[in-house]
């Protein structure tokens, strides 16, 4: 072999080496940065589903405050509903006492009245029945004066029965 066979074979040798070397200091940066760029878009991926996850936590949990807040708006409904109607009852049961007691006073008021009615007419009928007794007494102690020429004690027995009759009608 000739020098310059040598000389090229060497050269290529060397071109080949320093090829190699070329292509594995370019390995190394290329392997990087397709991993950056690998790592990076699977970030990007993950960010980008962990957003959709969160937007769809957030809409879930939207509608669970939606729900919560109708729910609590149709409870506070009722419970004011059921308020109201207790109320009423309230009211209508106070009224029936009312009412009831307005005619139990009216009842009381009638039979007080009655009973008074009663009493004022027992009196004038006691007064009416006294009267007539006195003047029974005075028409039979006159008779007994004009019988006795108007002295009653000078007969014991006349007087006596004159103090009984007086008595009597005390």
């Amino acid at each position: 072999m000739t020098d310059l066979d040598r000389n090229s074979v060497g050269n290529c040798r060397l071109t080949l080496k320093d090829g190699l070397q070329f292509i594995s200091s370019l390995l190394l940066p290329l392997m990087l940065g397709v991993f950056t760029v690998i790592i990076t878009l699977e970030q990007q991926r993950i960010s980008q589903e962990q957003r959709s996850q969160d937007l769809a936590e957030l809409r879930l949990q939207r509608e669970e405050d939606m729900n919560n807040s109708m729910l609590q708006r149709a409870l506070d409904k009722q419970i004011a509903k059921e308020q109201r109607e207790q109320d009423e009852l309230r009211r209508v049961q106070d009224l029936n006492i009312s009412e009831s007691k307005r005619a139990h006073d009216d009842e009381l008021a009638e039979k007080q009245r009655d009973l008074l009615e009663k009493l004022h007419e027992l009196a004038i009928e006691t007064q009416r029945h006294q009267d007539t007794l006195l003047v029974a007494y005075m028409n039979e102690v006159g008779t007994l004066l004009e019988k006795n020429n108007g002295c009653l004690s000078a007969n014991p027995l006349i007087a006596t029965l004159v103090r009984v009759k007086t008595l009597t009608l005390a």
